[in-house]
């Protein structure tokens, strides 16, 4: 039993000594590129993607989307989906309802 109960001890002594605290995150990793400051000051069009109302939200069509507007922003909102009323002439959201289909292109 003294054994036993030595054992015991140094066991719980081990694992309260064990107490290293985890390893730091890696930092954020800084862009590949950074963008054309005139890119900012590029507006946004929603009128050229217009015909995207009712197809589907794909990534090819959120790409085509982005290009006929001229926005440097895009979101992917879903209809209903609390979003921020920051307004930005470079942005373009465009939502989509719960089928999948694009039913509101806004920019800003």
């Amino acid at each position: 039993m003294p054994k036993t109960l030595t054992a015991l001890c140094a066991c719980v002594t081990l694992v309260a000594c064990n107490n290293a605290a985890p390893a730091p995150p890696d930092p954020p990793r800084p862009p590949a590129a950074i963008p054309n400051a005139s890119s900012y000051d590029a507006e946004c069009d929603e009128t050229a993607a217009r015909g995207y109302i009712g197809k589907p939200a794909t990534q090819d069509n959120g790409k085509a989307i982005q290009s006929a507007t001229g926005s440097m922003i895009f979101q992917w909102v879903l209809v209903g989906q609390p979003v921020t009323d920051d307004y930005r002439p470079n942005r373009v959201r465009v939502m989509y309802d719960d089928a999948g289909s694009i039913s509101v292109i806004r920019c800003g």
